[in-house]
């Protein structure tokens, strides 16, 4: 059987096979750990926060279509 086709990170826009679906989006086990492992006060943080929020800004008006 052969293997599935990499999924596309939602934030390093990298192909992997591994990782977690968040929301309807794909996070990469490298980029998970990153925000796992991330403080405030890294400069990453503020990328994560953004790419986070643009996830939700996509989802939440489906969602309210939903319950019309």
């Amino acid at each position: 059987m052969a293997n599935p086709s990499p999924n596309k990170c939602f934030l390093c826009c990298s192909p992997a096979k591994k990782g977690i679906h968040f929301l309807a989006f794909f996070i990469c086990t490298e980029c998970e750990g990153k925000i796992v492992n991330s403080s405030c006060t890294d400069h990453s943080y503020n990328f994560y926060v953004e790419k986070i929020r643009q996830m939700w800004k996509e989802v939440l008006p489906a969602t309210f279509l939903m319950f019309k």
